[in-house]
């Protein structure tokens, strides 16, 4: 049995199912339907339909095998090219020789002059210090320096209502020529009325009371009290 006859029956079936389907309609219909009526059936509907065309066989594939690579082609570098020679260094001219210097002629010799010694005059002579007299004469100064500011003290109207009483202790220095610098109160006596009266008795001195030629000194600096009391 070949392969087409399981497709030809059931063409077969199907046609004679649609065939009785078709007769049964037929004969159901009215009386009055004119006999002339015919159901016009071909042969071509029993005919089995025509078979298949067989499949074509599929065509064997070819693997086509790949081309190999060309091999890159190795490229030789250029052969380096040779260096050039240094060229030889002149060879440095010979200095010329200095020529000798002609010798100087021999100088005659000195003649020597005699000379005389200079008569020097004789030092002074220095008289003796008398050490006596100096302190004599620094003590007297003092005294006289003490009285002078005691001269010039005076005593604040104000600070005597008040009852201030206290003692100033004030510095100096004072020059050759009598001048006083570096005026300064030392210590306080707590009042500033005390204060500025003894700074004042001292500055009113100034100029006053130079040195005595006997005192060799430039200046002399002094550390006196002045004392402020109301017995």
């Amino acid at each position: 049995m070949s392969t087409h006859t399981p497709a030809f029956l059931i063409s077969a079936l199907i046609h004679l199912g649609l065939l009785a389907l078709v007769l049964t309609g037929v004969a159901q219909l009215p009386s009055d339907t004119p006999q002339d009526t015919r159901l016009a059936v071909s042969l071509e509907m029993f005919q089995s339909p025509p078979p298949p065309p067989p499949e074509p066989e599929p065509e064997p594939v070819v693997e086509v095998e790949p081309e190999p690579e060309p091999e890159p082609e190795v490229v030789e570098p250029p052969p380096p090219k040779p260096k050039p020679k240094p060229k030889p260094k002149p060879k440095p001219k010979p200095k010329p020789q200095p020529k000798p210097k002609p010798q100087p002629k021999p100088e005659p010799p000195p003649v020597e002059k005699t000379v005389e010694p200079v008569k020097q005059p004789p030092p002074p002579v220095v008289p003796a210090v008398d050490v006596g007299l100096i302190r004599r004469l620094e003590a007297e100064y003092k005294a006289m320096l003490r009285k002078a500011i005691e001269r010039n003290k005076g005593y604040p109207r104000r600070a005597v209502r008040l009852r201030q009483e206290g003692e100033v202790l004030v510095g100096f220095i004072i020059r050759r020529d009598g001048v006083i610098e570096a005026l300064r109160i030392v210590e306080s006596s707590g009042s500033r009325l005390l204060d500025k009266a003894a700074r004042s008795a001292v500055e009113k001195i100034s100029g006053r009371l130079p040195f005595p030629e006997e005192l060799e000194r430039d200046e002399w600096e002094f550390t006196i009290p002045i004392n402020y009391s109301l017995r």
